[in-house]
């Protein structure tokens, strides 16, 4: 288990504006090349708001909890840092390669306007959101395999952007009592899932790409716009869907 000694404070810069998909893809595979330290890498620069983490070629685990006024950070269970919650603007992570888990648990006054994750190569690798309002959220997992995130009872009010299309293992994003504005998704190859439990996505913009996968329907769930395409394989919806505008393609089941 790693000592506190091992972490260490850096300057952060402050983030750039980024609308586009291609340029998200640009950015995250700039910050995938940072990561070369044997140790997590923790710093919150006060003056941009950003919190930074960067993990280890090996397993991290990395949480960030409500502590009150604080959210506290833990690496691998143990403690790193608090940092004053209203003052995270944003939240840029490198996980690196390695079987890694990031989680923000229950924080419903953590509101940053943007988090970027960036996830290494490994397997079964895990994000879980719980909680909170995000403006931007932007996960790359393509260098991941069998990539699972959860986001349960978050608000995403601009965009979602995921990219887990690079392996052909299974990929699953699951929606709980959550609302989405815009969710832009790639799921690549493999037996993907993408599975909401009472949640909203007000637009899709979804390619699960080769393989059998699956859009289900647990509860009240809607897409009022948009679309999703399953791409080749044998792949099933729910019809169950609240889906005013949405428009469906490539699906051989329902």
């Amino acid at each position: 288990m790693r000592k506190n000694s091992k972490f260490r404070t850096t300057r952060v810069e402050s983030l750039e504006n980024r609308q586009l998909m291609a340029t998200d893809l640009a950015f995250f595979q700039s910050e995938g090349t940072l990561q070369q330290a044997s140790f997590a890498d923790v710093s919150f620069n006060a003056s941009t708001g950003t919190l930074n983490i960067k993990g280890t070629p090996g397993r991290d685990r990395v949480a960030i909890n409500d502590a009150g006024d604080d959210s506290r950070i833990l690496v691998n269970d143990q403690f790193v840092q608090n940092v004053p919650t209203k003052a995270i603007r944003a939240i840029r992570v490198n996980l690196g390669a390695g079987n890694d888990q990031f989680d923000i648990q229950y924080s419903p006054r953590l509101n940053p306007q943007t988090v970027d994750l960036f996830l290494g190569a490994g397997a079964g690798e895990q994000v879980n959101i719980s909680a909170n309002t995000i403006g931007k959220l932007r996960i790359d997992a393509r260098a991941s395999i069998g990539t699972v995130i959860n986001l349960n009872g978050t608000s995403v009010t601009d965009r979602f952007f995921a990219d887990m299309g690079a392996d052909y293992a299974e990929d699953y994003l699951g929606l709980g009592s959550s609302h989405v504005n815009k969710l832009e998704l790639e799921t690549g190859g493999g037996n993907d899932r993408l599975v909401l439990f009472n949640s909203i996505v007000t637009v899709a913009d979804v390619n699960m790409g080769a393989g059998d996968d699956q859009v289900e329907n647990h509860g009240n769930s809607a897409f009022l716009a948009g679309t999703i395409d399953g791409g080749s394989g044998s792949d099933f919806i729910n019809d169950s869907f609240r889906r005013r505008g949405l428009r469906v393609a490539s699906f051989e089941r329902r």
